[in-house]
């Protein structure tokens, strides 16, 4: 599948999401779930801000299949961590991937399961997925199956602490040739400067690079997610212009308040 279909896929699923939160029978509480503005679900769902969420999305889950993509799909094992709704780990199951998605909010995960059923009645075939609801710092790898190949994680990955543990897991769980993308939030962001808001807490991603280096893994590519506030992603007839800002801007880490991270072991550098 080249990259125009990869982003006509996302889309399309994104589209679902729609006419499943429209005729789906959820429950109130699980409706909630997807529209808390908080998350890019609810983001999504307004008509204010569905074109920023949307073309971030695309952009950078297409970068995430691009570069995780080793062999043909029915040899990817991909471990979604922090898997939230699910949306990103039936993208990757629609590619004919294996996906296991962990979330430590149960709610989350029983409602991944329905979106299971959901999307595999309107595709019309078995999606090879499936949703553990724990606390990932205490999954025993032995009750996996073997190793996984890839490993996604958005919005999770940095907040999985003590930083060192948590990459020593994944290490484990993963194959000698694999490969990790992690899109989070980026702490040393400009913006949290000039406001006075920086998060000291949560790892930067060079950290993280640092960590998974001690086991093997070399970064292959680090840069910013998005640079471009939501605000200015509202109007269609500047979107051109807007996306072009955005990929100038992004080219900064510092000045990108998200980032995506690729880190490979084994013969699995990215061309």
């Amino acid at each position: 599948m080249n990259v125009d279909l990869e982003k006509d896929l996302i889309g399309t699923l994104y589209a679902m999401m729609l006419d499943e939160i429209d005729h789906s029978q959820y429950e109130a509480g699980e409706i909630a779930l997807f529209k808390n503005p908080v998350y890019y679900y609810g983001r999504y769902l307004d008509p204010k801000t569905r074109r920023y969420t949307l073309q971030n999305v695309i952009s950078n889950v297409t970068a995430a299949i691009d570069y995780l993509r080793m062999g043909d799909a029915s040899s990817m094992r991909l471990l979604d961590l922090g898997c939230g709704l699910g949306m990103q780990s039936i993208i990757f199951a629609t590619l004919g991937w294996e996906v296991l998605g962990i979330d430590l909010d149960a709610r989350c995960v029983a409602l991944c399961q329905k979106r299971k059923a959901y999307y595999e009645e309107r595709l019309k075939r078995e999606l090879k997925m499936q949703f553990l609801a724990l606390d990932f710092r205490r999954l025993d790898p032995n009750s996996l199956g073997g190793k996984y190949n890839a490993l996604f994680s958005m919005s999770a990955f940095a907040y999985i602490q003590p930083l060192g543990d948590t990459v020593a897991k994944v290490s484990g769980i993963l194959s000698d040739k694999s490969r990790v993308l992690l899109w989070d939030q980026n702490p040393g962001y400009l913006g949290l400067d000039v406001l006075g808001l920086r998060h000291k807490v949560v790892p930067g991603p060079r950290g993280i690079s640092e960590e998974f280096a001690r086991h093997g893994f070399s970064t292959d590519f680090l840069h910013g997610a998005c640079a471009v506030p939501r605000q200015l992603w509202r109007s269609g007839m500047f979107e051109g212009a807007t996306s072009r800002l955005n990929g100038l801007l992004k080219r900064s880490l510092r000045l990108s308040f998200s980032y995506l991270l690729g880190a490979s072991r084994g013969r699995t550098a990215h061309a």
